[in-house]
């Protein structure tokens, strides 16, 4: 987390207070396009953008929009997120 509490950043972000209908679906599954766009609109403008992608990593999330990337995008900077992790850890 960019130094705040575990989970503290949600308080903060475009999206608190909106159906998580509107970012939680299976990315197998069809869904609407409107219903992504909507999702990313929110992401778009959020402060602690960084924050979710970072929580959806880190907790293996496998639905929905996270950090403004469907679980398919996600997929494809799991290896970043590692290596950013590995240099975190030698780096302390």
């Amino acid at each position: 987390m960019t130094g705040m509490k575990k989970e503290q950043w949600r308080k903060q972000a475009a999206c608190a207070g909106v159906p998580i209908t509107v970012f939680i679906f299976d990315d197998e599954v069809k869904y609407h396009k409107d219903t992504k766009l909507q999702a990313l609109e929110y992401c778009d403008q959020c402060p602690v953008i960084w924050d979710c992608l970072r929580f959806a990593y880190d907790n293996n999330i496998q639905h929905g929009i996270y950090g403004g990337l469907t679980t398919k995008e996600r997929r494809k900077f799991r290896f970043q997120f590692r290596v950013l992790d590995q240099e975190k850890k030698n780096n302390t």
